[in-house]
């Protein structure tokens, strides 16, 4: 099964989703924008996200924009590299064991 994880920097919770569009559904482009996101691919690569249309915030609302997911070269760890800072995961699996078995696996 392919997976995307999705790491919140705020709660350090790590949610597994099935698809890349699953994930991008999850992380609204505001907050992905604000750095709240880390993404990484099913053999725990980071991932870039990509905007096609931008946040916009406003005097009094604010709008997210819409991203997608592309492999980042370099600058960022692997997620076997920050799986010490979870606290919590959720989604198609549901263990860090679980997560550091797959990572190992590919």
């Amino acid at each position: 099964m392919v997976m995307t994880f999705v790491f919140a920097t705020d709660d350090r919770s790590l949610s597994v989703f099935p698809t890349d569009a699953a994930a991008c559904g999850h992380a609204e482009g505001i907050d992905v924008g604000d750095g709240l996101y880390l993404f990484f691919d099913d053999t725990g690569r980071p991932l870039a996200p990509v905007f096609l249309s931008p946040n916009k915030r406003g005097w009094l609302t604010v709008r997210s924009g819409t991203y997608r997911l592309e492999p980042q070269d370099s600058g960022s760890s692997p997620l076997i590299e920050i799986l010490s800072r979870v606290s919590l995961v959720e989604g198609e699996l549901t263990s860090l064991d679980a997560v550091r078995e797959h990572l190992t696996r590919r």
